[in-house]
């Protein structure tokens, strides 16, 4: 279980959105399996049979960083559900002019079946 839910860590992907020239700011996360966007209920690999049909994990501590250096961060935690695309969409409030180069977060699963 524990090499499963570091795979999941893995597969996880995320897509930055910027608002329009304000300091309104979203991150979108994908969960994904190799290159492909994770469908729940079908089969994600033909030789282990591996069908994923709940899919539920927290993102925490989000922080935004230019280089080495914390430039921004949230302290709440965000409930991904795979069954709610929705919940893939995170609305942050930044200060005006922040440059980040990296986005670091923590991930704790909540179910997976």
């Amino acid at each position: 279980m524990t090499k499963f839910m570091c795979w999941i860590v893995c597969i996880c992907s995320f897509i930055l959105v910027k608002g329009q020239r304000s300091d309104t700011f979203s991150l979108q996360f994908q969960p994904m399996w190799e290159i492909f966007p994770l469908s729940l209920g079908q089969e994600l690999d033909s030789i282990t049979s591996l069908n994923i049909t709940t899919l539920q994990f927290y993102l925490a501590h989000i922080e935004l960083l230019d280089g080495a250096h914390s430039v921004w961060k949230d302290t709440t935690y965000h409930l991904m559900d795979a069954k709610d695309p929705g919940s893939f969409l995170i609305p942050c409030d930044l200060p005006q002019d922040i440059f980040f180069t990296r986005v670091r977060f923590q991930i704790g699963v909540d179910s997976i079946k």
